[in-house]
């Protein structure tokens, strides 16, 4: 039992114990604005959001110049080495100011709250205080970056919640180009390849490839819209094979040329030296990083094939610049069961297209692969509607799946299917393992017997994602018929009959 000063002990504990939890969670709202200029509430539970702010990729010479300089130059940017946050280079500038905004992401409000970009051991973050809800809120950080009273920068976060059972966050934004209507600007972008093999490249938003001059490649574009682009850098030999690839973001800006990179992480083909103002950047491909890198990455274009008919698999790379003429060419060169390929469809594909039972994920298949992806090169519209299509042409199934591994079709359109026996129209997933349909469309595909849209042998199980069958038609499973194993999530089967 406990005597009176005991549980008078006990009390005091307690309420110190309760009294530090409150201190420690919430403070004065006093200082986080809404963007009408109204005070959060003094008193009210508020939690700080805080997060990275970061741009790389290419930029114009004058703006990479401006990034680099160092925080303390910079009035608009407060310093404060007390905030953590996820390293990143130091991009705040002598003229460059930022407006933080978070925003409540629900239909029809007008709720938001104005923050600050600071500086934390010489990089660029943020914070802007919110008031803890009632009932859970959704939100996104808004940034823009401003020079020359005109915004050159701008991002926003992911979507996060902010809830009493929620009340932290953290979210890094990334900034690119603002956008211009009508703008147009130029590339000039150099890349070192000296001591490699490489004797040219291309890049996705480029028509040609550059040659290598001098040890270099000058990939040069002229009246580009002003916008990010989200490129793909490609480097090939004599045979167009292809030797290294990067990915980097590239910010085109009106009136101005893009000549410069600027390293946000810890990518292999940067090489940064210097500080503040004197920080350089190049873009260098090594024999090292050349010798590391394998072909994994397979393209189909009808169009583009130097090539006719379905055999001449041997003459064609497989590479962006010399695509293969059908899918089954481009599954014969997969060659490593430890490997996760990737099969980029461009445009249509048509008639009947099919991953033999050749391709299999251990040492028995002739064609052999760990995984195998099969997507879209264009991907999918503003509408979230695939631009790449497997057409049957009214007479073909559109896809059938034979290889013994697991098997992702991605971004794909699949229409005008047809088969009179067994076939369905659409797909007919045979083989053994797993199909992932992800941000698919199969629409106007009719089966003989079995399976409109698809048809799953017993030995196979199907996972459709984000995925529609519409307007598909058989005997037996209109739209799906099932022989394994059937799951949908987020997708959608409709106006499909038996």
């Amino acid at each position: 039992m406990f005597n009176n000063r005991s549980l008078h002990h006990i009390f005091l504990f307690l309420l110190i114990c309760l009294l530090f939890t409150f201190a420690s969670c919430s403070f004065d709202g006093a200082g986080s604005e809404t963007t009408d200029g109204t005070s959060v509430p003094s008193g009210s539970s508020v939690v700080t959001v805080t997060g990275s702010l970061n741009a790389g990729g290419a930029l114009p010479q004058n703006y990479a110049y401006l990034l680099s300089q160092t925080p303390s130059d910079n009035s608009s940017v407060s310093n404060d080495s007390n905030i953590a946050n996820s390293a990143f280079p130091s991009i705040p500038a002598t003229g460059i100011t930022y407006t933080v905004t978070a925003v409540n992401t629900a239909s029809g409000s007008t709720e938001s709250y104005t923050g600050e970009a600071l500086t934390v051991d010489g990089s660029l973050t943020y914070r802007v205080g919110i008031p803890v809800p009632a009932t859970a809120k959704n939100y996104k950080i808004k940034v823009s970056a401003i020079y020359d009273e005109s915004e050159i920068l701008s991002g926003e976060s992911e979507e996060f919640t902010i809830s009493t059972s929620s009340p932290v966050a953290s979210k890094n934004v990334t900034l690119s180009a603002a956008q211009s209507t009508g703008g147009k600007g130029n590339v000039a972008l150099e890349i070192d390849v000296s001591g490699t093999q490489i004797t040219k490249g291309m890049c996705s938003f480029c028509s040609t490839p550059y040659n290598v001059s001098d040890g270099k490649i000058t990939v040069g574009v002229n009246l580009l819209d002003s916008q990010t682009y989200s490129g793909t850098f490609y480097f090939y030999d004599n045979s167009d094979t292809v030797l290294y690839k990067f990915k980097e973001k590239v910010n085109v800006f009106d009136g101005l040329t893009t000549n410069t990179w600027v390293q946000n992480g810890a990518e292999p083909w940067f090489v940064t030296t210097g500080t503040g103002a004197s920080k350089t950047t190049v873009c260098r491909i090594t024999s090292a990083m050349v010798e590391g890198f394998k072909l994994t990455d397979l393209y189909v274009d009808e169009s583009r094939s130097t090539t006719s008919g379905a055999t001449n698999y041997t003459t064609e790379s497989g590479t962006f610049l010399n695509p293969c003429l059908k899918l089954i060419n481009a599954t014969k060169k997969l060659n490593n069961k430890e490997t996760d390929y990737t099969v980029y469809i461009k445009g249509t594909l048509s008639g009947y297209s099919q991953i033999e039972s050749a391709v299999r994920n251990d040492d028995t298949g002739t064609y052999q692969a760990k995984t195998l992806t099969v997507c879209s090169a264009t991907g999918l519209n503003e509408n979230g509607i695939p631009q790449d299509v497997l057409n049957g042409n009214g007479t073909f199934c559109c896809l059938n799946v034979m290889g013994r591994l697991p098997v992702t079709l991605k971004n794909l359109a699949f229409t005008n299917g047809y088969e009179a026996g067994s076939w369905p129209g659409g797909i007919f997933l045979q083989g053994t393992n797993d199909t992932v349909l992800e941000n698919c469309i199969i629409t106007s595909c009719s089966g003989g017997s079995t399976g409109g849209g698809i048809k799953i042998t017993s030995s196979r199980s199907l996972t459709m994602v984000n995925s529609t069958i519409s307007e598909c038609s058989a005997p037996q499973g209109g739209a799906v018929y099932v022989g394994g194993t059937f799951k949908m999530k987020g997708s959608a089967l409709y106006s499909s009959r038996c």
